[in-house]
């Protein structure tokens, strides 16, 4: 079961900024937080990526993203991460997928990418959830 979706949570009022502020990165270049997260989801091999953001932050969590193919999700009210994961329900479909949490950044300390070393982990121990 390959993961292909990755899902950034980044609507709670305490959390709405720090995807959007200007960092350095590890390769010295001056990045958006919310670029970093989806750079590292991009060398996970995960293609598909939804961003969950507040009504009204489109536009400029389009142009800290970068990426014109990233999705944007609204959580009409921020109700915590599993309700903005239900937001994200149409996008996901019911397939395995990734979440990261856009107040973070993901450092390994092996070297490894930690969004890739999960779905490395996710996709040899994943058993297909039969109801």
């Amino acid at each position: 079961m390959k993961i292909q979706k990755a899902v950034v949570t980044a609507a709670a009022p305490n959390q709405r900024t720090l995807p959007l502020q200007s960092v350095i990165d590890r390769d010295g270049a001056e990045k958006t937080v919310l670029r970093i997260i989806i750079d590292e989801i991009r060398r996970a091999g995960v293609d598909q990526i939804a961003v969950v953001i507040s009504p009204g932050d489109e536009a400029v969590y389009a142009r800290a993203a970068g990426d014109p193919s990233i999705r944007f999700i609204q959580q009409v009210k921020p109700a915590g991460y599993a309700n903005a994961l239900y937001s994200a329900m149409p996008f996901t479909a019911g397939d395995p997928f990734l979440h990261l949490v856009g107040d973070h950044l993901y450092v390994s300390r092996n070297g490894v990418d930690s969004a890739r070393d999960l779905v490395r982990v996710a996709t040899e121990e994943a058993v297909p959830f039969r109801p």
